[in-house]
Parts: C-alpha cells; structure tokens; sequence
C-alpha cells in the first residue's frame, strides 16, 4: 500500500503556479492599496491631481472624486482646473502620450458640474476642431441627459464636421434636425460610423416622420430598409398603403422580413398578406436545385 503521509517527489513536468498566483493577488492588494489612500486624501487634493496630466495617481483620483458629492465651492474649482487642463496651450505643452488624455478630461468630470454649466462645457467641447475633444462633448450630453437646449451645439457639430454622435443625439430632440433631406444627412458623415448605416437612417427618417418633414415616397423608394425600420420606431399605421407598396416592389428578405416585423407590431393584416404574396414569388422564381447543379 502507497504511503500518503511522504511527500510526493517533485516533477518537472507541471510548472509551479502557485507563485505565479500569489505574486497576482498581491499586485492586487498593492493596487488595493494605493487606491485606499488616495480615497483619504482631500477633495481639494483630488481635483488638483485629476487634473494634472504628470500626476501618475490622476486616473485613481478621477475615480476616488466620482465617489464624492461637491460642494458649489469645490464644483467653482473643479471648473477653473478644469478649464486650465483644457486649453490648448496646456495640451500642447503635454508629452505626446498624455495629450489624449487632456481630450477626455471633459467627459470624465463634466458631469460632476452643475447640469447648466456641464452644458455649457460640452457645447465648447463640441465647437473644438479635434475630433476627440467633439466626442468627449458627446459623452458628456449623454451622462448629463440630451436636452433640447444641446440642440444648437449638436447641429453645429454636425453641419461643420459631420459628427455622427452628434446627429444620433440630435434625433432624439424633436424639430432639431437641419433643413436637409434624408439622402443629405447620410452624405454628409464625414468619418466611419460605429452604427450601422440602416440604424442610422431609420434614425433621422423616424425624426423627419414625427417632425411632418419627410418625403415619405422617396424614403421608401430609396431607403426601403430603414423606411420600414422607421415606421416601427414611430408606430405611424396611416402609411399601410405604402408599405404594402414597398413590400410588393422589394426582392430582399431583409426587408421582407422587417415589415413582418412592424406589421405584425401595428397589427397591419394586409401588409401580411402582401408579404406572404411576395416571399412566395421570390421563392417560385428561384432556380430549382437541379438546374442550379
């Protein structure tokens, strides 16, 4: 019988982890740590050290004021600090590697502000050139809520640099959008969208729909896609002509299969009739496997 009171020989063939592991949780604890007393320092510390861009515990900081409710007097400071860690000046002044940093300061802290002078940061961020700075504006409207006193800045933004965020913030304040067609909004994007282009064209169609600007015929013509997708955003059943128009006219069964969507949603029985009609056609109009063979 083996005795299990002797230790078992050492093998090389399993690498020890067990320091590995270790050596792990007490980085762990160390981080643990260093964050523990930067959570003691002051509030006045803190803004101080979340705004210098050299500090290497400007990150913990950021995170360590968060957790605090300011003061008006420590919302006053945080603004001036902000505001010098803003300027162009102090970011060019920056090595290389801490300028982008400085670029999102804004959406990082902005919401610690009272809302109107939060607003008021993002609106200036949202004029700037660079484009990182724009988006750090954006963010910044959506943790503080898109109101419609943004619209003018989100209009800005978009007309000028062809901002996307700006645009998908814009469809959500009703009457904001500029005085454009649904073709010139897509067109005039400037850089890759993160959206898909359909989602963002259903998008400013539902806005033009809900604002009576939009041409509903050449939407549906030219956008078939997100003209459907926007008739389920806007729950508008008055278009059920159209639709059915649509339907008959299009051959792709992503457009097939949203209108079975919406007009299952707005209970539209003869759009599912038409579908039903068309998807059949399609499939009759295909080769069968033998011939494709």
């Amino acid at each position: 019988m083996r005795d299990y009171t002797e230790a078992p020989e050492a093998t090389t063939d399993q690498p020890d982890l067990l320091p590995a592991v270790v050596r792990n949780r007490l980085d762990e604890v160390a981080n643990n740590v260093a964050f523990a007393r930067v959570r003691c320092r002051t509030t006045a510390d803190l803004i101080n050290c979340s705004c210098n861009f050299l500090d290497s515990n400007r990150v913990m900081a950021q995170k360590a004021l968060k957790e605090r409710k300011l003061t008006e007097h420590e919302q006053f400071t945080l603004e001036s600090r902000m505001r010098q860690s803003l300027t162009d000046q102090y970011r060019n002044d920056l090595p290389t590697r801490f300028r982008q940093g400085t670029d999102r300061l804004g959406s990082n802290l902005g919401e610690l502000l009272p809302a109107a002078r939060a607003r008021l940061l993002a609106a200036e961020l949202l004029a700037h050139p660079i484009q990182a700075r724009r988006l750090a504006g954006i963010k910044l409207i959506r943790r503080i809520g898109c109101m419609a006193e943004d619209a003018n800045a989100l209009r800005a933004a978009f007309m000028a640099h062809g901002d996307y965020d700006a645009l998908e913030l814009l469809t959500r304040i009703p009457n904001s959008l500029p005085d454009l067609t649904c073709c010139e909004f897509l067109v005039r994007i400037s850089y890759p969208t993160k959206f898909d282009s359909e989602y963002l064209a259903a998008l400013v169609i539902a806005r033009l729909w809900a604002d009576n600007r939009l041409d509903h015929e050449h939407s549906a013509d030219s956008h078939d896609l997100a003209y459907v997708r926007a008739m389920g955003r806007v729950n508008d059943r008055s278009r059920e002509e159209l639709l059915c128009m649509t339907v008959s006219k299009s051959s792709d069964p992503e457009v097939l299969s949203m209108a079975a969507s919406v007009a299952g949603r707005l209970q539209l029985s003869s759009v599912i009739d038409r579908i039903e009609q068309r998807s059949t056609t399609l499939l009759e109009a295909l080769p069968l496997e033998d011939e494709v063979l």
